[in-house]
């Protein structure tokens, strides 16, 4: 799927012995792989679609060039949505991670403001209301739908399964695999740069999921 560009040794002899290969072929294939995994010229291929990043700094990528998220109460509100993938955020709990202490009396119609720059962000051309955006409105809530393929959260949980379900089943090898790959997803402390997630129960957990 074009994720594992340089499969490790321990990859690579698993492969091998599912695949019935020889110790001769293996050895081909060990000392290929860095080479044949790039295109010619030595550069990777660009990603394509949205990719959103909360393992770090807050960053959205569409089609391997990021996408502007300049002003930090957009990346607030698209941080807690990305925290809380799938799941139905309250407009009045957006509203008091971006004003915590005193929030103005236009501060819905600032949240809406917010919410419509990160969806164009998001999903540039598509209209506001469509019920298959990502960034969908239900009532009073906001609920960001996105796949494992488009969140490194979702990612990080996927691959965190996988290592304890290899665990249980006695293959330490293939849960130490996948268990550093899950940490490789990892920039930083989740939401870094955003000052006003500093302390939400999600980022705790996540934190806490990570060690």
């Amino acid at each position: 799927q074009g994720r594992t560009h340089r499969p490790r040794p321990g990859s690579m002899a698993r492969l091998a012995a599912a695949l019935g290969l020889d110790a001769a072929r293996l050895e081909t294939l060990t000392r290929s792989a860095p080479e044949s995994a790039r295109p010619e010229g030595g550069r990777r291929p660009r990603a394509s679609g949205l990719q959103l990043k909360v393992l770090g700094p807050v960053e959205a990528w569409r089609d391997g060039a990021r996408a502007g998220l300049s002003e930090p109460r957009q990346r607030a509100v698209l941080g807690l949505l990305a925290l809380n993938p799938d799941v139905p955020v309250h407009r009045e709990t957006l509203i008091d991670v971006l004003w915590p202490d005193d929030p103005p009396a236009t501060a819905a119609h600032l949240l809406q403001t917010y919410v419509s720059r990160v969806r164009r962000v998001l999903d540039p051309g598509r209209p506001p209301r469509d019920p298959q955006g990502l960034l969908v409105s239900a009532g009073t809530s906001y609920r960001l739908r996105v796949t494992t393929d488009q969140l490194d959260l979702l990612a990080f949980r996927r691959l965190a399964a996988r290592a304890r379900a290899a665990a249980v089943a006695g293959e330490p090898g293939a849960a130490c695999d996948a268990y550093d790959q899950a940490l490789g997803l990892w920039r930083g402390e989740p939401v870094a740069d955003v000052d006003a997630l500093r302390g939400q129960p999600a980022v705790l957990q996540l934190s806490q999921a990570r060690a």
